[in-house]
């Protein structure tokens, strides 16, 4: 949010963005979107923001049969004073009350119960893999509470740049059969599943008009899906061993207690497995289902303090 326009990470946003960025008259950063009258406006982050999170509200009120009220939000951990009012405005104009915050690697270490399962400075690697961003810290038990001692991350890597291999892969697949001559498979539109492919060893992916208006139904193996990701699973791995040498553990991997995933796309085997060579044949912990730990550790946190 408080980025300038000009700035790096806002920069690499823009090229990546399925939509466009611009700057305001303050140079701040928003987002350019078409009306319904087709005149095209700016919409501030923090009001786009809100408007996420109204529909996630919508969503929650579906499943719980009557309005939503209060919220307990989770900030990244990378977020400054600013960027955390921000987040508690967007909450608010969204309709809810936010009676608490809670960070997010203080959230992942409730779900996972850390401050029982490490000792007195014990040490947990904690990964997490999303849909757009990746990151790993390092949480010692420090007086009884789980502090990060060491953090790394990546913006740009995750579950949607994997989708993204698989897409130009098709891609290509379906140019090469037209110039061939071949008239690829029919189907309904749909999105390629990288999470499939963690229980299953094939799956039949769909993707409407892909190219020239035609519809394509093809299978993928997991093994060529982790052929078309193998650089960026090892970029993933290898924000472990730079939050490694930030915390001064890179050579005492022993001394990590607890390794731990959370987040969608850390459910990708190829990923699990990686993790596990890396710390020597230790089974990573997905005990509480990644896609889910920040959410349960927050409303376990708040309760705990309640």
């Amino acid at each position: 949010q408080n980025n300038e326009y000009e700035e790096d990470i806002v920069q690499r946003a823009i090229e990546r963005a399925p939509y466009k960025i611009v700057a305001r008259d303050d140079d701040s950063p928003s987002i350019q979107v078409k009306a319904k009258d087709s005149s095209f406006k700016q919409v501030g982050l923090t009001e786009m923001a809100s408007k996420v999170i109204g529909e996630l509200k919508s969503k929650a009120e579906e499943q719980l049969g009557h309005t939503a009220h209060y919220a307990v939000m989770t900030i990244p951990q990378h977020f400054g004073l600013a960027s955390w009012m921000e987040a508690l405005r967007a909450g608010r104009t969204a309709g809810l009350d936010v009676v608490s915050t809670v960070s997010e690697p203080t959230a992942i270490a409730a779900a996972h119960g850390l401050h029982m399962k490490l000792r007195e400075g014990g040490n947990a690697l904690v990964l997490h893999v999303g849909g757009g961003t990746s990151d790993a810290r390092v949480v010692t038990l420090m007086d009884g509470a789980p502090q990060v001692t060491g953090y790394w991350d990546d913006p740009f890597l995750g579950g949607d740049d994997f989708d993204q291999r698989i897409v130009d892969y098709f891609a290509k697949l379906i140019k090469d059969e037209a110039r061939n001559g071949h008239k690829p498979g029919q189907g309904c539109s749909g999105e390629a599943e990288n999470g499939a492919l963690s229980s299953q060893e094939h799956v039949q992916v769909t993707i409407g008009s892909l190219a020239d208006g035609v519809d394509f139904l093809e299978p993928l193996s997991r093994s060529k899906f982790e052929e078309l990701n193998d650089d960026l699973f090892r970029k993933v791995v290898a924000l472990v061993d730079r939050v490694l040498a930030e915390a001064e553990l890179q050579r005492s991997k022993n001394k990590i207690d607890e390794i731990v995933l959370v987040g969608g796309s850390s459910m990708i085997l190829k990923i699990q497995r990686l993790v596990k060579d890396y710390f020597g044949g230790r089974e990573p912990n997905v005990s509480v289902k990644p896609d889910e730990a920040v959410a349960l550790g927050a409303a376990l946190h708040f309760h705990s303090s309640h």
